[in-house]
């Protein structure tokens, strides 16, 4: 898991008991021909973790690697396929989401792992929520 660190937020390892909570996470392609982050491209993850049915349910939009990354039309674009469009998926966790973040465990749960291209994490999340 340590290349999914470099990424994503950690999230705290509390459970509240009976409460949903929101966040927004993303994830940002690496730029081609140098070791940083890429102003194009990218993912923003919509996500619900519900405590007391230990699930996280989570909708994602995809920005195209021709376009600049924005968080703003991101979020309103992934928070409207969940409210609206009813396009999300749900995973479940035993007690507590792992110390390695919550996007990390979605990622895990869905089969992802650290030697997938940007592109083909991209398609798989694009084919879930177009």
């Amino acid at each position: 898991m340590k290349f999914f660190d470099q990424f994503f937020k950690k999230l705290p390892i509390i459970k509240k008991q009976n409460s949903v909570v929101r966040i927004y996470r993303y994830y940002r392609f690496l730029h081609p021909y140098q070791s940083s982050i890429s102003p194009k491209g990218g993912l923003t993850f919509y996500i619900e973790i519900d405590y007391k049915k230990n699930e996280i349910h989570y909708s994602c939009a995809v920005c195209s690697k021709k376009d600049n990354f924005n968080k703003k039309l991101g979020q309103t674009i992934a928070r409207n396929k969940f409210d609206y469009l009813n396009k999300f998926r749900t995973v479940s966790f035993e007690n507590v989401i792992p110390s390695y973040g919550t996007l990390s465990y979605i990622f895990v749960k869905e089969g992802i792992d650290e030697f997938m291209s940007d592109d083909e994490i991209a398609e798989i999340f694009k084919n879930y929520f177009s």
